[in-house]
This record gives structure tokens, sequence and C-alpha cells, in this order.
């Protein structure tokens, strides 16, 4: 261990702990090449990110174009739906989700039974 790469002061730390701790010089020498193995794991990770960023950034343009469109569909739907046949509460419900919530409004419209109806 006294001649693998390490600045002096690592060194002499592991050559004191080896003499005077015994099993504890070891406890230290894993910590130590734990620690180096997680900030060279986390270096990896910032320059994938990096490499991948044009991805990323694809794909959450894409997210936000998707819940643009949801949110304008949701927002016709609503508008259209209030001239069906339905209790009034549930198409002022309906308005509102369609109005405010955007994309959450097509749960509305799936799950209510008496919504919407021809």
């Amino acid at each position: 261990m006294f001649f693998y790469e390490s600045t002096i002061s690592e060194k002499i730390i592991g050559l004191l702990l080896a003499l005077f701790l015994g099993p504890f010089y070891w406890f230290y020498y894993i910590l130590n090449k734990l620690i180096v193995i997680k900030i060279i794991i986390f270096i990896q990770l910032i320059i994938y990110i990096y490499i991948y960023r044009q991805m990323i950034l694809l794909i959450i343009y894409l997210i936000a174009l998707i819940w643009i469109f949801a949110g304008l569909a949701a927002f016709i739907a609503c508008i259209t739906c209030l001239f069906y046949n339905g209790s009034t509460g549930e198409k002022i419900a309906g308005f509102l989700l369609g109005l405010f919530a955007g994309p959450f409004y097509w749960l509305f419209y799936i799950y209510s039974s008496n919504y919407c109806l021809n």
C-alpha cells in the first residue's frame, strides 16, 4: 500500500495506522477507497449529463408539448361538453378542470359516468 500513488500525508497516516492501530488501518483504507470511488462515479454522472443534455432537453420539450396540446384539447372538450346532457354540477366541475387543470381533465372525463352524455 505504501508504494501506490498517493500523497505523502496519506502514506504517513496509513503507515501510522498500520503500525499502531492494526485492524483499524483496513477500515481507513477501505473508507478512503470508497470515497474515491464515489467521487469518480459522481464525476462520471456529470459527464453523462453533459453528453446527453441535448437528448434530455428534447425529452423535456416533447413532454411539455404533449402537456400543452392535451391541455388545449381538454379545454375544447370541456367547452363542447357544456352543451351535452348531464348534471349541472358535473358540467361546472368539468369546465373548471378543463380550464385550470389541463390534461388532468381527461381523468375526470374517463371516470365520471354522468358527464358529457349524448
